[in-house]
């Protein structure tokens, strides 16, 4: 109300190319009228035509669809709170992957890079999506029973690039090992 107070003071003083005295009785007057008629008098009219956040946007009545307010919420990541503590375990989520040095840290790190999407990873890798989810299932479970020689001594570079067969040799069956 306070607020309401200054800035009808300030319209007024404005269409009278004077300053509100406050200490004049007439002033006062005139601001509580001013005040009166567009808070208590005729409120209605800046609200007429408004919409309600709490009811559908459709107005039909026979289907609810959404909400204003429902479309208006926003994302949970956006909370700069949230935003740091999703930042810090991602941190510490990394520095557990980077402390082992697996084939299952590998592939984490290889998600990550391709923020999570077995399809890119597997087309990234020249394999099925189907290969990958082997590889992986067969690699936890490794990683759970048997660490490296190397965990803690030594860690896998965050942007190494895996290694490939060249295609054409994938298609002819040859093993370049042989």
């Amino acid at each position: 109300m306070a607020s309401e107070a200054w800035i009808a003071a300030d319209v007024i003083g404005t269409r009278r190319k004077l300053s509100l005295n406050f200490a004049n009785p007439v002033d006062q007057e005139t601001l509580l009228g001013y005040l009166y008629s567009r808070l208590v008098k005729y409120p209605h009219r800046s609200v007429r035509y408004a919409a309600r956040l709490d009811q559908s946007l459709c107005g039909d009545g026979e289907e609810p669809g959404p909400t204003l307010a429902s479309l208006l919420v926003a994302p949970h990541d956006s909370d700069p709170q949230i935003r740091q503590m999703l930042q810090e375990e991602s941190e510490s989520f990394r520095a557990v992957v980077r402390s082992s040095y697996s084939q299952a840290a590998a592939y984490v790190l290889l998600l990550i890079r391709v923020e999570w999407q077995l399809g890119d990873l597997a087309s990234m890798l020249w394999i099925s999506v189907e290969t990958l989810r082997k590889r992986l299932r067969s690699c936890a479970e490794l990683a759970g029973v048997q660490s490296s020689l190397f965990d803690g001594i030594d860690s896998i570079d965050e942007n190494f690039s895996p290694t490939r067969r060249p295609r054409s040799m994938l298609w002819q069956g040859v093993n370049p090992m042989a």
